[in-house]
């Protein structure tokens, strides 16, 4: 059963790593830009996406400022990714305050303790 297991997992994590990324189409990233910003803009909306979400759409804006790359264009995927980006920090500052750790952080933060440690 164990092997089975292992066989499975092996099997998931070698199909994964084999799939290659490809950049996003302009005809994608115009749409999906729309989208997301709407829903980055409506408290609403925005509540129901996860961090990790927020965290691909920003990274896709990036990519797809690359990709589609008329000044007017790259501004609307910087800005969309920029509220993604601010979406995630609030998020992660409401846990921090949730849990009782922020003025840790601040304390850690004024100390120096930044990065991996």
């Amino acid at each position: 059963m164990k092997r089975t297991i292992l066989i499975g997992l092996l099997c998931a994590i070698s199909a994964r790593s084999a799939q290659v990324e490809h950049a996003p189409s302009v005809k994608q990233c115009r749409a999906d830009q729309v989208v997301w910003r709407t829903t980055l803009e409506d408290p609403t909306l925005s509540a129901a996406e996860t961090f990790a979400t927020f965290f691909a759409w920003s990274k896709e804006m990036l990519d797809c400022a690359k990709v589609d790359s008329s000044p007017s264009r790259v501004f609307d995927y910087f800005k969309t990714a920029s509220e993604a980006s601010n979406a995630m920090g609030a998020r992660e500052t409401d846990f921090l305050m949730r849990h009782n750790l922020y003025d840790q952080f601040l304390e850690e933060d004024k100390q120096g303790k930044r990065g991996a440690h």
